[in-house]
């Protein structure tokens, strides 16, 4: 694990905590259609720097493809997880007339994707950096 990336994930996912609860108090979300846009960027960003913090030692051996591919499969994945619970969560608990809008989930995964993509190159740097400091 590495602790300095870890410490930018638990910093940037308390900025999205922050924005989120502003969002919500001011109604964003409902007052701007487009506002889960940058959220589910800033999210994938948040995913891919945690998967970076947390397979740290894991990735440094990998190509930087290998690398890209992995971290953006942990975001993809995490991004489908939370897809299928808001889709529990409007089937179940809401009201049941709600329609599950399958074109919003899609574009909310491709935007969590690119949030990984951005945060993928960060990764990458820290993990450039650390092999050329630990170089024999």
């Amino acid at each position: 694990m590495n602790k300095k990336l870890l410490i930018y994930a638990c910093t940037f996912v308390l900025f999205i905590w922050f924005i989120n609860a502003i969002a919500h108090f001011l109604y964003w979300y409902s007052a701007m259609r487009w506002f889960d846009i940058p959220m589910h960027i800033l999210g994938g960003m948040f995913l891919a720097l945690l998967a970076g913090a947390l397979f740290f030692n894991s990735l440094i051996s990998l190509s930087r493809l290998q690398i890209i591919v992995t971290t953006l499969l942990f975001v993809l994945v995490v991004g489908l997880g939370w897809e299928a619970f808001e889709y529990v969560v409007q089937a179940f608990i809401k009201d049941s007339s709600q329609v599950v809008n399958i074109p919003d989930s899609i574009k909310d995964i491709l935007m969590d994707i690119v949030g990984g993509v951005i945060a993928s190159l960060f990764v990458l740097r820290s993990i450039k950096r650390y092999n050329k400091a630990h170089e024999s």
